[in-house]
């Protein structure tokens, strides 16, 4: 690919274009996988809060049917709870990849 082109009597030289494009879009990416890392730390941390808490609530010794009861309850919650489905999906599949490498 030639690093100049002729237009009539011009000769345009877009090797400074293309180098500063690619170096601000190295930029973008930086910036942006900063973005999404922050992201992801947030939504983790959040998933281990909801985790501690459930795992308090789960590691009690139930001394009668009410409290019996309630530990069903949280068993049940996490079970349905989203995130925490999402949570065991990705680490199911990390799994999966690391015994298929």
């Amino acid at each position: 690919m030639p690093r100049y082109a002729d237009i009539d009597f011009i000769r345009l030289d877009p090797s400074r274009v293309a180098d500063s494009l690619r170096q601000q879009v190295h930029e973008w990416i930086t910036v942006y996988g900063k973005l999404l890392h922050d992201i992801a730390r947030t939504n983790m941390a959040a998933v281990h809060t909801k985790l501690d808490k459930l795992s308090g609530e789960l590691f009690t010794d139930p001394t009668d049917l009410e409290e019996l009861k309630a530990v069903l309850q949280v068993i049940n919650r996490s079970i349905n709870h989203r995130s925490i489905r999402n949570l065991c999906m990705v680490q199911k599949n990390a799994a999966v990849k690391a015994t298929t490498h």
